[in-house]
């Protein structure tokens, strides 16, 4: 039996700079003229195939019955088979029925290779009720078969009150969302920056 264990993936990086630094005449650059800059040296081991079974703990695959039709099922699976990926864990689960279309299409349909994560709406956030409508919402989600919950680097970065202050990952307004991940034994996915590259000049060194 494939075990799902609780725990909070956090994905760091850099600080940025100068994100708004555009360089000496970075819109005209052509790509003949790119030259990009690895920020990552290091050893390079080639492995075509993985000497056991490959769980990819971080994939966005899509959503929705119109998205996920049998044969981009069949396509995923066929990838999946050739590069010796057992499993696949799908963040784009979403809630309500797209939710439910996913888990039909992907993991209900094909036990074991796929396992998706539910996300909760950040709309309205200044609703005093909205603490309580998300709960809910995550616990229809889990019900239904999510496997876990995905955040996207918009906490922190995009959701803001009306007062313009930046929902943050310590927010209180959350908490009832990590008691309902802990009662339910659920993994949480944070994403919280970007590559390094982001953040520096934009000239023709810039590998991003």
């Amino acid at each position: 039996m494939l075990r799902i264990y609780a725990f909070i993936a956090i994905f760091s990086f850099s600080l940025p700079t100068s994100a708004q630094d555009t360089g000496d005449g970075i819109q005209d650059l052509k790509l003949r003229d790119w030259k990009p800059r690895s920020m990552l040296v290091t050893k390079e081991t080639r492995i075509d195939r993985p000497a056991f079974p490959v769980i990819d703990v971080h994939n966005h695959l899509g959503g929705g019955a119109k998205h996920l039709t049998p044969k981009r099922v069949q396509d995923y699976l066929q990838a999946m088979d050739e590069a010796g990926v057992e499993t696949v864990v799908n963040l784009d689960g979403r809630w309500d029925n797209r939710l439910k279309e996913t888990l039909s299409a992907l993991d209900e349909a094909h036990p074991r290779r796929f396992l998706t994560f539910a996300l909760i709406n950040f709309e309205d956030i200044d609703d005093p009720q909205w603490s309580a409508r998300e709960t809910k919402r995550l616990r229809v989600s889990f019900d239904a078969g999510a496997k876990g919950l995905k955040f996207h680097k918009s906490l922190g970065l995009s959701y803001r009150y009306e007062s313009g202050k930046l929902m943050a990952i310590d927010d209180p307004k959350l908490d009832p969302i990590w008691e309902l991940c802990a009662e339910h034994g659920r993994p949480v996915m944070i994403h919280t920056s970007d590559p390094a590259a982001f953040f520096t000049s934009l000239d023709r060194f810039n590998e991003r």
